[in-house]
């Protein structure tokens, strides 16, 4: 067999090759694209059920230090994101007029009860009166001045506006 050459590393060359390894694969930078990973995950995903594992699995974290990270780069929870993302839908399918049960599944919830409060805790309106409210046609404010002429019932005269 022929000699192979030896290769010695010293650790120095180790600890360099550490570093760099480090500087690549775990900068702000990387930290960042995982979060936003996780992120785009939910917004395409919103009507999926999304576990902390999958998310934390996708950006390569642990749960608790994935929540962590979250929470620093978006000033919310993971949860707290998801459930944002998912009542801004509800509005949107809200306004568009769908029922308020096929907008409970349609953006992920189970339950037509957790769901209803929850929109309810977000908008301070249940769904049905937030569709209601947003779905009521406009009434034109009139420029017009009532003028009372001494009779019981008030007359309209023209705004000088």
């Amino acid at each position: 067999m022929p000699d192979m050459p030896a290769f010695e590393f010293s650790p120095a060359y180790y600890q360099e090759r550490l570093l760099e390894a480090k500087a690549l694969y775990f900068s702000n930078e990387w930290i960042y694209e995982r979060m936003k990973a996780a992120r785009l995950f939910m917004d395409e995903n919103y009507h999926n059920p999304i576990g902390i594992d999958a998310l934390a699995g996708l950006a390569l974290f642990s749960p608790y230090h994935f929540i962590r990270l979250f929470k620093t780069a978006y000033g919310q929870t993971p949860y707290q994101y998801l459930l944002a993302v998912r009542m801004g839908k509800a509005r949107d399918f809200l306004k568009a007029g769908n029922a308020v049960t096929d907008v409970c599944w349609q953006i992920g919830f189970s339950s037509s009860t957790s769901f209803s409060g929850q929109f309810k805790k977000t908008t301070g309106l249940s769904p049905s009166a937030y569709q209601k409210k947003i779905n009521q046609p406009l009434v034109p404010v009139l420029p017009f001045r009532w003028k009372h002429s001494g009779s019981t019932t008030p007359t309209p005269e023209k705004s000088q506006f």
